[in-house]
């Protein structure tokens, strides 16, 4: 029951990042908490009369490129890829910060729920005639990170105790709960043939090798992603990146911290990229566009 406990929250924690101070890797320009919009320069394309479509990320650190050049990340690799797929100029736009799920939904240190702000941005897209050609998502690392025992205050990643079990399994509850409200809030805001690509976890300590880290951090995250793959399975149009796989053993080169490294990152574009060319064509047609004629 301790490693249990100590498993899901640890692993959380290398999911999708924690607050700036704890990560060793050289700071994005673009990470900071909250942010607004942000446009990645679209990269020339052979449909240069088609008209611009989006694609919006959301959710945590992974979403906005942490923690380095956002232009090596795995959103912007996405972007060109959807460019170069559909034939035509798409921008990233991304509304991520460092928060969790509990301020996607309610906001918080003043800051508007970043669910309220992804509707909004979805709404003035429509009204623009911009086509949103993909959503991808990460959430919910973040409320497992910074846990503590009710009792003595201490961290629940240091310490498995029977008050760590407990508000743990709380936590858990209220997340699932949380994630399946976020996914049918985006899928009655998107439009019904915007794919939504939602991110499951990867295992910051799996180096392929039998550690403790390792096999403490295993069952939480078979019961994270089950989680994970459960909610979206209840939703049209919401579709699995299953990363677990791709990061298997290679913690060493895909991690730096909590958070992918370029090579890590270049991993999560191609998944995305797999998941994207296996979607039925109604998730990918409508955003094509044919070569403009010379």
């Amino acid at each position: 029951m301790r490693g249990l406990v100590f498993a899901l929250i640890v692993l959380l924690a290398a999911a999708c990042g924690g607050e700036e101070g704890a990560r060793t890797a050289t700071p994005s320009a673009t990470a900071t908490p909250s942010p607004a919009p942000t446009a990645a320069t679209p990269a020339p394309s052979a449909a240069a009369e088609a008209s611009t479509a989006a694609y919006v990320s959301l959710g945590d650190s992974i979403q906005y490129g942490c923690c380095g050049d956002p232009m090596r990340s795995s959103g912007e690799l996405f972007r060109q890829y959807l460019s170069e797929r559909l034939n035509r100029p798409v921008e990233w736009l991304t509304l991520a910060d460092a928060g969790t799920a509990q301020s996607f939904i309610h906001g918080g240190h003043g800051s508007e729920p970043q669910l309220d702000r992804a509707v909004a941005l979805l709404d003035d897209l429509k009204q623009r005639d911009e086509p949103v050609a993909a959503i991808t998502m990460c959430i919910g690392g973040n409320d497992f990170l910074f846990l503590q025992d009710p009792e003595n205050g201490q961290p629940c990643h240091a310490e498995g105790s029977p008050g760590c079990l407990q508000v743990f399994v709380e936590t858990l509850e209220r997340y699932e709960g949380q994630l399946d409200l976020i996914l049918a809030t985006l899928n009655e805001a998107k439009d019904p043939y915007t794919p939504l690509l939602l991110l499951n976890y990867y295992d910051a300590w799996d180096y392929g090798e039998i550690t403790l880290e390792y096999m403490a951090t295993e069952p939480g995250l078979v019961l994270i992603n089950q989680t994970i793959a459960e909610a979206a399975d209840k939703y049209e149009g919401v579709f699995l990146v299953d990363i677990y796989p791709l990061f298997k053993g290679k913690a060493r080169e895909y991690i730096s911290d909590v958070d992918p490294t370029y090579e890590g990152h270049a991993v999560i574009a191609e998944a995305y990229r797999e998941v994207y060319e296996g979607l039925p064509p109604q998730f990918v047609e409508p955003f094509e566009s044919a070569a403009p004629t010379p």
